[in-house]
């Protein structure tokens, strides 16, 4: 590398022969090779105070509207998800699946609201995230000896590390057996997700 070429307005010199645009696309850009030539970058950033910030790399957190009697009788359901508070990347749709824009190890999480939940007759609980990844990751569950006394209100939190390749998806579900479709998700339940690395 030329040392003090940056300074005096000339192209970078690197291995393998490769050079740079000789201006900074923002004050605060980072610099990176993209195999030929060094590039400046406009989305991932330092700031003054050496924060960092990449308004490219994918998250999303949304949250429930409430979803009246649509569990409890054994019957799987995909949580719904209508309102997107953060849709970076726009890698989640906005309903209730979340697809990996780049290939990488995602961080995703959930926090659930259950009303009317466990009455008398429902003897098993699952809340899991399913992807076309890896399969399906438990997160809370319960059977007839742990679910067995009955309460209105249950809330969940939890999260995972997985790994998806470009264009896998996640989801979050929930069953609950034993009984009728009585039980309800309540509108503080959360989706999110991020790309770790």
């Amino acid at each position: 590398m030329t040392i003090n070429s940056w300074y005096s307005n000339v192209p970078v010199e690197i291995a393998k022969g490769g050079t740079n645009a000789n201006a900074m696309a923002t004050a605060n850009g980072i610099i990176k090779y993209d195999g030929t030539r060094l590039v400046t970058s406009a989305t991932a950033l330092i700031d003054a105070g050496n924060r960092y910030t990449n308004s490219s790399q994918p998250a999303f957190l949304a949250y429930a509207t409430p979803q009246v009697n649509v569990i409890g009788d054994g019957t799987g359901y995909n949580i719904i998800f209508a309102n997107a508070l953060v849709n970076q990347g726009a890698s989640f749709d906005g309903v209730s699946t979340f697809t990996a824009p780049k290939t990488g190890t995602y961080l995703l999480g959930t926090t659930i609201s259950l009303g009317y939940a466990f009455v008398v007759g429902n003897n098993e609980f699952d809340l899991s995230i399913a992807t076309t990844s890896s399969g399906v990751f438990r997160l809370d569950t319960c059977n007839v000896y742990t679910c067995s006394s009955a309460f209105s209100y249950y809330k969940s939190a939890n999260s995972t590390l997985v790994y998806m390749t470009a264009g896998q998806t996640a989801r979050v579900n929930v069953f609950i057996s034993g009984a009728a479709k009585t039980i309800s998700i309540l509108g503080d339940s959360t989706f999110w997700g991020y790309l770790v690395c």
